[in-house]
């Protein structure tokens, strides 16, 4: 098993917002209690820190960089995060949190409540709730050929943009994965998407579209190493 980078954080308390006076009290008399976590109102899931009274402070390791604050001495109770780490797994890349209607995030985005609206606020959606984990070997390319081929086979055919633009997005990936696209064609598939978005009786338009364009500018260099040179 790989070794954890670990860290070493003071002890917090989590405490109800009606206790918040209580637990200052204590934290005055006895400084080695710590920190204080105060948690929000009910079913909203926040905090607020309440930073400690005294400069001493008990201390707990945990491994840096986890969000739920795994003990690297608890291999037991590690997290899938960081026991692949530990493992020496593969990294993460990137996760489609609400199916492929919904928009790309990278790893660095990741640390967000999976909630309607805390995915809305950072340009995403819950969507279907079809959560899809892609890791550091994964092309997205690929993953936009599979969506661009889905949604050309699924449109209904109705509307001429959707009908047609679609096919012609999923033509392009098709050529760069072939090697031979070029730059204008990233650039007409992100025209194209713009187009399409705001152009449909429907929603499809919509499903269609910002995910693929959403792929290219977040990943847009890994289109460009497939571009003929």
């Amino acid at each position: 098993m790989g070794e954890l980078k670990r860290a070493v954080l003071p002890f917090t308390a989590v405490v109800g917002l009606e206790k918040l006076k209580l637990a200052l009290i204590f934290n005055g008399v006895n400084p080695r209690i710590g920190g204080v976590l105060i948690s929000g109102p009910k079913g909203t899931g926040k905090t607020t820190v309440v930073r400690a009274l005294a400069d001493l402070l008990p201390e707990v390791e945990v491994v840096d960089g986890c969000r739920f604050g795994c003990n690297p001495n608890r291999p037991d109770y590690l997290c899938q995060e960081c026991l692949t780490r530990s493992e020496g797994g593969k990294q993460l890349k990137a996760v489609i949190p609400g199916g492929l209607s919904s928009p790309i995030l990278t790893d660095s985005e990741i640390d967000v409540e999976m909630d309607y609206q805390s995915l809305n606020a950072i340009g995403t959606m819950l969507g279907s709730g079809g959560i899809i984990v892609l890791d550091e070997d994964t092309s997205i390319p690929h993953i936009a050929q599979k969506a661009a081929g889905f949604y050309a086979h699924e449109s209904c055919g109705q509307c001429a943009p959707c009908r047609e633009g679609t096919n012609m997005i999923r033509f392009l990936i098709d050529r760069i994965l072939m090697r031979q696209g070029s730059q204008e064609d990233i650039d007409n598939i992100l025209r194209l998407c713009l187009y399409i978005r705001g152009s449909t009786i429907c929603a499809f338009g919509f499903a269609a579209t910002v995910p693929i364009a959403v792929m290219i500018k977040k990943f847009r260099s890994e289109f460009e190493a497939l571009l003929i040179c």
